[in-house]
């Protein structure tokens, strides 16, 4: 909570220093939901989002491993080619 000092000087008196809120009730309440609404946002998000992730890496692990192991594959094939032939 801020405070705010204001020095207000009547004429013919001494000065006077007053405290005053800068935030109301209805302003801290505004604040609260706002907040909430924030913070449900970024839960529903992470609710819905995060398990994809595990699945979006799998899969791209699997193309991965499947296109290399065709690339292993065809070095394989072609290396034991000539040495297969013996006639």
């Amino acid at each position: 909570m801020k405070k705010e000092v204001k020095i207000m000087k009547e004429p013919g008196s001494t000065m006077r220093i007053t405290n005053q809120t800068t935030t109301n009730s209805s302003q801290k309440q505004s604040l609260i939901s706002i907040n909430a609404v924030v913070t449900g946002a970024i839960a529903v998000v992470m609710w819905c989002i995060l398990p994809i992730i595990p699945i979006l890496l799998a899969f791209c692990a699997g193309h991965f491993v499947r296109d290399n192991g065709e690339k292993l594959k065809k070095e394989r094939e072609e290396y034991e080619r000539p040495n297969s032939r013996r006639h």
